[in-house]
Parts: C-alpha cells; structure tokens; sequence
C-alpha cells in the first residue's frame, strides 16, 4: 500500500516536515511522483517498529 505525506505522518504521529527528513536521510522509503511524495506502507511500519525497539 502506498501513503501520502500526510497519511504517513498520521501513523507515525509526526508533523509532515518530519516525514519528508525520514525520507531525505533514508529512513523511510519514498517517491516522487507527479510533484507529490508517496511513501511504502510497508516502510513505515517498519521504521516505526525500529524506533520503538530502540526507545525499549
């Protein structure tokens, strides 16, 4: 599945400007498509399941 920018920054419970550092730094993985970011569901999830083992 594929998330917006917004819908990204929902899940993770970030502001969007953060989402877009997660992409540029490659911590997440994103696309630019049509003058819009689209990010893998798939890789949210999984930075956000890293970021919780490391707070642990």
């Amino acid at each position: 599945m594929i998330l917006t920018v917004k819908e990204a920054s929902r899940v993770l419970g970030i502001p969007p400007k953060n989402v877009y550092y997660l992409i540029y730094m490659g911590y997440i993985e994103g696309w630019k498509i049509a003058n819009t970011w689209r990010i893998s569901k798939l890789s949210v999830e999984t930075y956000a399941q890293r970021s919780i083992l490391k707070s642990a």
